[in-house]
């Protein structure tokens, strides 16, 4: 399963960047800030082992590191604003739900999984990460 596989290497690199920016952050709101990347990355290692179990369990391989990463690229370690992070992140849990929107043919056990998961990503992205990265809405 293609499509799988590629949101486990998403997944394991997407987790790698937002350490990266949790530990570079800096800025006013530094402690709700690097609280909230926290959060964030410790939500994706989640995922990361679920899927790859469930994969594992559905005869998907896991991919390596190294298989993730010459298909995508974590972030670059530099210093980044909270709004930069989030940024960034919001563009990761975006991919992440249109990576799950083109898995199929999984059990449906597997299915509803990826669904509360892009659920989750969506409304992260969409929602709350969306209105912390504008800086203000004309009435």
């Amino acid at each position: 399963m293609k499509e799988y596989f590629e949101l486990l290497k998403m997944l394991k690199v997407g987790n790698q960047s937002v350490q990266i920016l949790h530990r570079h952050l800096v800025g006013k709101n530094w402690f709700g800030d690097h609280k909230q990347l926290g959060e964030y990355y410790e939500h994706l290692q989640d995922d990361v082992d679920t899927f790859c179990e469930l994969g594992l369990a559905n005869e998907i391989d896991e991919p390596t590191i190294q298989q993730a990463l010459d298909t995508y690229k974590e972030v670059e370690i530099k210093n980044r604003n909270a709004r930069d992070s989030y940024i960034i992140i919001k563009e990761l849990f975006d991919e992440i739900v249109a990576q799950i929107n083109r898995i199929s043919g999984l059990p449906a056990d597997v299915i509803n999984r990826l669904q509360e998961a892009q659920e989750y990503y969506r409304v992260e992205a969409g929602f709350k990460l969306f209105r912390a990265t504008i800086d203000d809405i004309e009435s």
